[in-house]
């Protein structure tokens, strides 16, 4: 094809949602780091009913608070990043499949 760099990235849907933010309030960290936190809160609910599928509502309760514990999901789940809508969309993705 051509001799050009092509450059692979995710829909930056987060990214624009912050920009959005940025416009109304003015730039502030805190919008990122409020779209992290909502997506990891949905990313547990996901979680939980994904387990509660397939296992006892103990086991979902339990399985849902270790992961909410876990320092890699405190860490990610309040960064000014992507990933945690990334999680959320992957969890929820198995949670309707499995359904």
């Amino acid at each position: 094809m051509g001799g050009g760099a092509v450059v692979e990235s995710e829909f930056p849907l987060y990214q624009w949602t912050v920009s959005l933010f940025y416009q109304l309030f003015g730039v502030r960290e805190i919008f990122g780091r409020f779209l992290s936190i909502l997506a990891s809160l949905m990313m547990l609910f996901y979680f939980y009913r994904l387990v509660l599928i397939v296992s006892s509502e103990s086991t979902a309760l339990w399985s849902t608070f270790v992961l909410a514990v876990l320092p890699l999901q405190i860490f990610y789940g309040r960064a000014f990043i992507p990933d945690m809508w990334m999680m959320m969309f992957t969890v929820a993705g198995i949670y309707y499949f499995v359904r």
